[in-house]
């Protein structure tokens, strides 16, 4: 197999991009995977073919019988959009702002396009705080959401989403069954156990819902 970590590299640094871009377009799960890919020099053919994919290549060029120099590639370009963006220390700040409708300017974060088909008018970057939701979502990790209109809260299925209830709380976690319907509460669940658990929300309670659609930075682990 040709070196993997140099290949990678060269392509990135020609299409502008970083490593955390390939997290974004969902051709790997973290920065480590990468690195150990790196340290290996192998991974799983479907790995590879999502890497080539996302950097516009021939899986073909991460074997031995490709030479990257003749192989011909083409280049797509890059859009990116501007999201408001809330950091941990802008919460209360953004809280505020939506109990008592006050007009704020936050700070914006750039986004990478991954489907122009996609609407992102109504979408916000939130980082994550505390370690409730670790694994799958740790502190300083960056994700992009999106409103939830309030007469679609009965239909929310499974996924992770921020919820603003009762005024003054805004968390981040997993839905798994939804009884709004039926009982008139949302049951929000943490997926560490040992540091979250579950709480029960009335719907009279909540404010706000959005919907976690994807990753948008990782801090290194």
């Amino acid at each position: 197999m040709n070196n993997l970590e140099k290949i990678i590299k060269m392509r990135l640094a020609e299409l502008n991009m970083q490593a955390k871009d390939l997290v974004t377009l969902g051709a790997i799960k973290n920065q480590s995977a990468l690195n150990t890919m790196y340290s290996r020099n192998s991974a799983r053919p479907e790995t590879l073919a999502k890497i080539a994919d996302a950097l516009k290549l021939p899986a073909s060029v991460f074997y031995e019988d490709s030479l990257y120099n003749d192989v011909k590639v083409y280049t797509r370009e890059l859009k990116h959009i501007e999201l408001p963006y809330i950091s941990v220390k802008a919460r209360a700040t953004f809280v505020n702002s939506l109990n008592e409708d006050i007009p704020v300017v936050f700070d914006t974060y750039s986004v990478l396009i991954t489907d122009e088909n996609e609407d992102m008018s109504d979408q916000i970057v939130f980082a994550i705080d505390g370690d409730s939701m670790e694994p799958f979502y740790t502190k300083g990790m960056l994700v992009r959401a999106k409103k939830v209109p309030p007469s679609d809260w009965i239909y929310i299925s499974s996924g992770v989403y921020i919820v603003h209830y009762a005024k003054v709380f805004l968390v981040v976690k997993r839905v798994k069954t939804n009884e709004l319907q039926s009982t008139g509460f949302l049951r929000l669940h943490s997926d560490n156990e040992i540091t979250g658990g579950s709480i029960e929300v009335a719907g009279k309670d909540i404010h706000n819902i959005w919907k976690i659609v994807w990753i948008v930075g990782s801090p290194p682990r």
